[in-house]
């Protein structure tokens, strides 16, 4: 997420919403590594206003779409450059089952640009984690507020006996 704040800013990109476009959709992004990372997520940008004016699915909104209830909008010019997560939700612009977060872009002035917004994708999370773990590991995400993000388990909803706690 630093990278891409640092090319918007180094660029004077926040109002060039055609080269926001192509940074979020990782067309500037050369190592095979990166460009891997960028399929587990969603990708926004924030005007000032906290409108979502591109996305990585969309691209350029033609009528921007009101931010303004998330909580990583609200810190997004109070804490700049810190990563900001909401508990999981739909994606606004995606439409998919995510966990979102937002990270504040000021200039070296201590401006507030807009804000970059990544949605990470529960169903791809839940598979890269799947395929790291042997079958016999079950794991939960939980977020700050204890709410379930994602499981491994086959149920609906996992179980307190499905696990041993620490």
């Amino acid at each position: 997420m630093r990278f891409l704040g640092k090319e918007i800013v180094a660029n004077n990109y926040q109002q060039n919403l055609p080269e926001i476009a192509k940074l979020l959709r990782g067309r500037m992004i050369t190592a095979d590594a990166t460009r891997e990372q960028f399929s587990l997520a969603m990708f926004d940008w924030l005007n000032r206003d906290k409108q979502i004016v591109v996305s990585t699915k969309i691209g350029i909104f033609q009528k921007p779409i009101d931010a303004t209830h998330r909580y990583y909008a609200k810190m997004a010019d109070l804490k700049p450059w810190i990563l900001h997560f909401d508990q999981a939700d739909l994606g606004i612009a995606s439409g998919k089952w995510i966990i979102p977060a937002g990270m504040g872009i000021t200039n070296a002035n201590g401006d507030f640009l807009g804000a970059l917004n990544i949605g990470f994708i529960i169903e791809e999370l839940n598979g890269v984690i799947t395929k790291a773990l042997d079958s016999n590991t079950k794991f939960i995400v939980l977020d700050d507020n204890f709410n379930l993000a994602l499981h491994s388990l086959q149920d609906d909803k996992p179980k307190a006996d499905h696990f041993s706690f620490l």
